[in-house]
């Protein structure tokens, strides 16, 4: 199974957000990082209200890029 690419990096990453991940001084209001947000709360929301634990496990590898064949996170899950 191929590793899905992190939550927001599906194509050429913003200056801000690129600050961001080196643990540089950004702009936190950037449009970009703001729609990350958004698809975070989403991706949360359904990890925590799902039954199936392959619906878990596919909102889990978007918010995290990859998972361990074996890994197992337990709702109720928060992340920023």
């Amino acid at each position: 199974m191929g590793a899905a690419a992190p939550m927001g990096q599906t194509g050429p990453m913003g200056d801000n957000k690129r600050l961001m991940l080196a643990g540089e001084w950004y702009i936190a209001d950037d449009e970009e990082l703001g729609a990350d947000t958004v698809r975070r709360v989403e991706l949360c929301h359904t990890l925590n209200s799902a039954t199936e634990p392959a619906e878990q496990r596919k909102a889990l590898e978007q918010l995290l890029g990859s998972l361990g064949e074996h890994a197992h996170i337990r709702p109720p899950f928060q992340c920023d």
